[in-house]
């Protein structure tokens, strides 16, 4: 009985490794832009820069002109999901005590983790508004950290400094806009209609049919 001919084993390409080298094309193309969480600065419970910019996004720089919020509640959720608002809609319909203005500042930790800060803007004769409008303002150009004084039955936020900063790096901030920071972070929670399902559960009102 002949043997059955060997089947062939076909050999593996050679290796290329000129197929895994970035060009300066591939190189340039940038990721999509992650929505960033969006945090009071004291919130952070560590050391926080804010970009030095504080022109508005509209003049290029990365801290925002004073905007409108609203917390919403959702069904299946704990807790109220914060929404920007058209300030004549939030005038026209809601009362001032649940609207919140706030400026919103690129701010990043010094593990290099970006965030959208709130600054205060409003009652800033409040001390715990005014203390941590001054952290804010500090956060531009060196390290800090907003600490409550709650809890030593003070009022207002401790500044606390590092006592070295040679661990952490400068940080590298994002050439995206901040209007498109800002969108990608509330992305479909804009209200901008007054028909928008947000706005109706505020106001108790129901919704149409399609």
């Amino acid at each position: 009985m002949s043997a059955n001919p060997s089947t062939a084993i076909p050999k593996p390409e050679p290796f290329d490794l000129s197929q895994f080298t970035v060009t300066a094309a591939t190189a340039s193309v940038q990721r999509m832009p992650m929505a960033l969480p969006v945090k009071k600065l004291s919130d952070v419970g560590d050391f926080v820069r804010l970009h030095a910019d504080n022109r508005p996004q509209e003049a290029g720089g990365y801290w925002s002109g004073p905007l409108a919020f609203v917390d919403v509640p959702v069904k299946g959720q704990t807790k109220k999901v914060r929404h920007l608002i058209r300030p004549d809609l939030a005038a026209k319909h809601l009362p001032a005590k649940l609207v919140k203005y706030c400026r919103l500042a690129l701010g990043c930790d010094p593990e290099g983790k970006p965030f959208l800060c709130e600054v205060p803007c409003e009652n800033l004769d409040n001390t715990w508004n005014r203390s941590n409008l001054e952290a804010c303002e500090i956060a531009k150009s060196q390290w800090i950290r907003a600490d409550s004084q709650n809890k030593d039955g003070l009022e207002g936020y401790q500044h606390s400094y590092p006592h070295s900063t040679r661990r952490f790096k400068e940080p590298e901030w994002t050439t995206q806009s901040l209007t498109d920071t800002i969108g990608t972070a509330f992305k479909d929670r804009v209200i901008m209609r007054e028909d928008h399902p947000a706005l109706l559960r505020l106001i108790g009102a129901e919704q149409s049919e399609p």
